[in-house]
């Protein structure tokens, strides 16, 4: 009767098979290809069982195995001292890479409570700023008054430049007859050019700032000044971007101009300012108003956040 054929030769073709000590440990050691994936691998018998090694980084972790344990034995073990150093350096760099991984991670956790902690204790001084920057909006005689009070409280310009402070040897240097109010890196390493504009001009001609969005409602000249002025900054910036690299380290890509000015009583004032700032690239309009709303909108959220 002929005998029954292993279940490993049903699914794959066998290429070698090696015997190792018959009677010993190890029983043999068979050389297989997959029928359906055609991978090579071998299989290591051992009494009952079998140990699968399906590529050359496996079968150096077996043999590295068993070269140490060799050792332990005090067998004198023949091997390749680069091989051995090769493998040794793989596996400290994928321990150090654990480490390095479960550190971070720690880090990050510590890093998330401590901004947590800070924005709890941060919140009432928050909140007395607003109302600062509000009184100021409706008493400030002159932008100056408004621009040291947000050089001393960068959040009311955003949450973006939270962790930011003014390049002063930008922000005061003079690029021919021009100065900007402000220069701010952002979160993303990016840079903002930021005009203070007077807050009680005047946006639109006709009756208030509330007019209809029509082109027989033109913008004033104010702000027509603050938007060609915010083009001349932009233009000097990219035309001065090696200067600033070689001298002054500041890699500016692309930078973005936001122009404060005037105040939008209503929601109609409010689109009206959007609808000139969407026509215009990498220019932001925005009246002290929305800053304000904006202002307030990040403090919210901030307690929202901690509760």
């Amino acid at each position: 009767m002929p005998s029954k054929q292993p279940l490993y030769l049903k699914y794959n073709d066998l290429i070698a098979n090696i015997d190792i000590e018959r009677g010993k440990r190890w029983k043999k050691l068979l050389v297989l290809k997959d029928k359906q994936t055609k991978q090579v691998f071998l299989k290591l018998f051992k009494f009952g069982g079998s140990y699968r090694i399906y590529d050359p980084y496996q079968l150096i972790r077996v043999l590295d195995t068993l070269r140490s344990a060799a050792e332990k034995a005090g067998w004198n073990v023949i091997g390749d001292p680069l091989l051995r150093e090769k493998l040794e350096e793989i596996e400290a760099l994928k321990a150090d890479r654990a480490r390095y991984k479960e550190r971070l991670n720690t880090l990050y956790t510590e890093l998330l409570k401590f901004k947590n902690d800070k924005l709890k204790e941060d919140i009432p001084r928050y909140e007395t700023e607003l109302g600062e920057i509000k009184t100021l909006l409706d008493t400030a005689q002159r932008e100056q008054e408004l621009q040291q009070y947000l050089k001393d409280h960068l959040w009311v310009l955003g949450a973006e430049y939270l962790d930011s402070q003014p390049i002063s040897n930008v922000s005061q240097f003079q690029f021919d007859d021009s100065r900007f109010d402000f220069f701010l890196e952002r979160y993303d390493t990016n840079f903002d050019i930021i005009e203070l504009k007077k807050p009680d001009v005047k946006l639109f001609s006709g009756s208030g700032n509330t007019v209809d969005t029509s082109r027989g409602t033109p913008i004033t000249s104010d702000l027509g000044k603050g938007i060609s002025q915010m083009i001349h900054y932009l233009e000097l910036a990219t035309y001065k971007k090696r200067k600033l690299l070689t001298e002054d380290k500041i890699d500016v890509y692309k930078p973005k101009g936001i122009v404060i000015i005037g105040r939008t009583e209503d929601e109609k004032a409010i689109k009206r300012l959007r609808s000139v700032s969407s026509h215009l690239k990498d220019i932001e309009l925005m009246s002290y108003d929305m800053l304000y709303k904006k202002a307030q909108v990040f403090v919210e959220h901030m307690k929202n956040r901690i509760r």
